[in-house]
């Protein structure tokens, strides 16, 4: 039976898709800058509160743990910065000294107040004053890790190319669409090979181990033949991009994230018509 669900692939909501930190490793007495990319597709241009709350070693991976022990929330945009504090390695056992700082992160289509709910640990509530839905609110948590003496650097995005040629993070690039009823249904016309690689500096050495990348790929009509995909030996990630004329008069957006295994991740995106 053929599932009804959307691919993870399409953008057809309010979502984070990512957050990146400058610092993934970083000490104490350190700042950290954070980057979100935020996709609202369908929003039409609708204003985005965002707000941000740390906890440090909340003694858990869950998410809730650490929402749990924000003391208070502020709004700060898409970025946000923040300073370990010079205790953040202080109750660690000395034999493991690793800590972590949590972000955690609210994205409202409307006000933020901070109220805890059942589901969130912040409200998010429209003019009219009622809880606004999963199409306008999302929240979640990004975690950088405290440690002496080690670092982990974001992977390097060299550059991204459409049907093998150089995509400019600033041009809206027209592209090609089918007129078939369906993307499943378009043919080699109505579809675009998408390459993006990633620097040979961006696999990272560790305690004798080589990083493990993975790519992510998000576009907000069509489709993608792949969610995710890791890099091949010359750090090239490819998929394929399909486009139906069914949302002709709306810009296609594609997002691009890639992510190691030990939090790093660096993240582009590109703006296209259909031709």
């Amino acid at each position: 039976m053929a599932s009804s669900y959307d691919p993870p692939s399409l953008v057809n909501t309010l979502r984070v898709l990512a957050v990146s930190a400058d610092k993934p490793f970083a000490e104490p007495g350190e700042s950290v800058h954070l980057e979100m990319l935020l996709a609202d597709p369908n929003g039409d241009g609708r204003p985005v509160q965002i707000a941000w709350g740390l906890c440090v070693n909340p003694g858990s991976a869950e998410i809730g743990a650490c929402a749990d022990s924000v003391i208070s929330f502020q709004t700060s945009g898409e970025s946000f910065g923040f300073t370990v504090p010079d205790s953040a390695l202080d109750a660690v056992p000395p034999e493991a000294p690793v800590g972590s700082v949590g972000v955690v992160f609210a994205a409202c289509a409307g006000t933020i107040t901070a109220q805890r709910t059942p589901l969130s640990p912040v409200r998010c509530q429209n003019s009219a004053g009622a809880d606004v839905g999963r199409s306008g609110f999302v929240w979640g948590e990004k975690r950088v890790t405290v440690v002496r003496g080690l670092r982990n650097h974001n992977p390097l995005l060299a550059r991204l190319r459409v049907d093998g040629v150089i995509w400019p993070a600033d041009e809206v690039r027209a592209l090609r669409s089918c007129d078939a009823a369906s993307v499943a249904d378009c043919g080699a016309e109505g579809q675009h090979a998408l390459q993006l690689d990633v620097a040979a500096a961006s696999f990272e050495q560790y305690f004798g181990q080589t990083e493990d990348l993975v790519g992510f790929f998000f576009t907000s009509q069509g489709q993608l033949r792949d969610d995710f995909q890791r890099p091949d030996a010359d750090g090239t990630l490819l998929t394929v991009l399909a486009l139906d004329k069914r949302d002709a008069a709306r810009p296609v957006l594609l997002w691009f994230v890639v992510r190691d295994d030990r939090g790093g991740m660096s993240f582009t995106s590109r703006r296209a018509r259909l031709q």
